[in-house]
């Protein structure tokens, strides 16, 4: 909480106008501050209902189309496991944003920890979308940046795909 709270307060904002969180998927570095914004925050947990279990303090349980509020921007909900069975993405489809926490891994084949039919499959569903700003939850190569705008996110998904699919 040493990055977010600190955050809010540059943008004029309290923490306890915070009042939901929504996990990308399980892992450690996505879920770990839960706790503390909840008990700050009094805000509510949500993640997809396959990263749940794993998940301590779930609020909310998400499944694919349900959609979800954040202030004035409404997100739909995009299952997309290959990362982990419940990972997500948010699609605010007025502002054509794609907010993808670790579901688009780009040449860190790594991070494909289920069949890579299962992740390509979720790839190539986000093709249909029309993306302009892309928001990745870390600088995966080859574009090394966390938002990509323009071209950049086609060209990250696939990327993504092939990296996959050159997979033994």
């Amino acid at each position: 909480m040493n990055y977010v709270f600190p955050f809010l307060q540059e943008l004029g904002r309290k923490p306890e106008e915070v009042d939901c969180v929504v996990n990308s998927h399980r892992d450690g570095d996505h879920v770990g501050g839960n706790r503390a914004i909840k008990e700050k925050a009094k805000a509510k947990i949500a993640i997809h209902e396959l990263d749940a279990e794993t998940v301590e303090n779930v609020d909310v349980k998400l499944k694919n189309e349900d959609v979800v509020e954040l202030g004035e921007r409404k997100f739909r909900v995009i299952h997309t496991p290959g990362h982990t069975p419940g990972s997500i993405c948010l699609y605010d489809q007025k502002n054509y944003t794609l907010v993808t926490g670790d579901s688009i891994c780009g040449e860190r084949s790594e991070l494909i920890r289920m069949d890579k039919e299962i992740y390509t499959s979720s790839l190539k569903k986000l093709l249909d979308l029309e993306i302009r700003v892309l928001v990745m939850a870390h600088p995966f190569k080859p574009s090394g940046k966390s938002i990509l705008v323009g071209e950049e996110p086609r060209k990250m998904i696939y990327t993504s795909i092939f990296v996959a699919e050159e997979l033994k």
